[in-house]
């Protein structure tokens, strides 16, 4: 079945506008994981070699490679109410908080929208927009 014909918690839309609150980039340590083109496109940003860059704002995980954190927990490019990297943030970044376990039902995304002013916010973002970002890892047994 074509994910675009079951029915979601989302039919109607979400609202959401990011506010720059940092909620998403504070905090609690986590894992933003970023591809070899993303990190590429970072480093040349901000004008630095790839082996400094990977020494300096990357760590290894056994599933792939992450951002590093400051030692509060913070994304290292949150500063001062903003990413300094937002032009070429990570796709994780980039489609929080449309994310498969955030759009698993409608307890999971109550959750997530605790935590995210920007939620019920702004742009209408329709079920085709949502299913878009969510195309590559749509999990089939999203509940309804």
């Amino acid at each position: 079945m074509d994910p675009a014909d079951r029915a979601y918690f989302f039919d109607e839309g979400i609202r959401f506008e990011c506010t720059r609150c940092g909620a998403c980039c504070t905090g609690a340590a986590g894992q933003v994981l970023v591809s070899e083109v993303e990190i590429e496109a970072i480093a040349t940003t901000l004008g630095q070699e790839i082996p400094a860059f990977r020494k300096a704002f990357l760590r290894k995980l056994p599933d792939g490679v992450s951002l590093r954190e400051k030692t509060n927990g913070d994304c290292v490019f949150y500063s001062a109410g903003s990413c300094t990297i937002h032009r070429v943030k990570p796709g994780q970044c980039r489609t929080y908080p449309f994310w498969v376990k955030n759009l698993r039902n409608g307890g999971a995304w109550e959750k997530t929208r605790r935590n995210c002013e920007g939620i019920g916010r702004g742009h209408l973002h329709t079920k085709n927009e949502i299913l878009e970002v969510l195309a590559e890892d749509l999990e089939p047994d999203l509940e309804t």
